[in-house]
């Protein structure tokens, strides 16, 4: 009776034992969906997930730096302008204060050139003025000319070029001064190109400021002598 109750009791044991065994035991690597990693799979992923964000990061930096290297680039060239206007502005007001000072509002030539070129005459006329002033200046520019009118002696005005449909050049009618127009506030470089008629050599060219119909102000240039095409 003895011998089986002591049987009996270390069947019990072992089973108790062995289930504690199997329940402290780690649990294999595949359980199913819900199984649990390994530690070192762990490791791995959370190794590529660091190379993954380091990856990112690099290219952030990248183009931070570009970004940076492109806004410096844009500061220095404003500072670049920045400075030449400001030599600009300089050189203006040097200028400004050499020229003699006229009554407010006044409108003076500053300088006029003209080149010659077959049966035209390019013009560069220089107007600013003087003082202070409330409207912009509203007038018109003619050009008269002195020279050789087939040999004799005569004063014509000069009209500008404009272009037929064909693409022959012809003189503005009398009555058009659209090209010699003036509208400007403090100064302006008027440009255009000249119809000389045939057979009329100019000798010197008078540049005239119309306001108004009168003449404000006038300005002589004596040209090269160059015979009529």
């Amino acid at each position: 009776m003895a011998i089986v109750l002591a049987l009996v009791l270390g069947l019990v044991t072992g089973v108790a034992g062995g289930w504690f065994w199997a329940q402290a035991r780690p649990q294999s690597p595949v359980q199913g969906a819900g199984a649990l990693l390994e530690p070192d799979e762990v490791l791995v992923r959370n190794m590529e997930e660091l190379a993954l964000l380091r990856s990112q990061l690099a290219t952030r930096d990248g183009e931070l730096a570009v970004e940076r290297a492109a806004r410096q680039r844009l500061e220095e060239q404003l500072t670049g302008l920045q400075r030449d206007l400001g030599a600009e502005r300089d050189r203006l007001a040097f200028f400004e204060q050499l020229l003699p000072s006229g009554p407010g509002g006044s409108v003076d030539i500053r300088s006029a050139s003209f080149e010659r070129f077959g049966s035209a005459l390019q013009y560069r006329v220089l107007l600013m003025r003087n003082g202070k002033f409330d409207a912009p200046f509203q007038g018109n520019l003619r050009f008269m000319a002195t020279g050789l009118d087939n040999g004799k002696a005569a004063t014509r005005e000069l009209r500008p070029m404009q272009a037929e449909p064909g693409g022959q050049p012809v003189p503005d009618a009398p009555d058009d001064a659209a090209e010699h127009e003036l509208s400007f506030d403090q100064y302006l470089s008027a440009k255009g190109v000249l119809w000389i008629p045939a057979g009329f050599v100019p000798e010197s060219v008078t540049v005239q400021v119309l306001e108004g119909g009168a003449v404000k102000t006038a300005y002589r240039v004596e040209l090269e002598a160059v015979a009529a095409p």
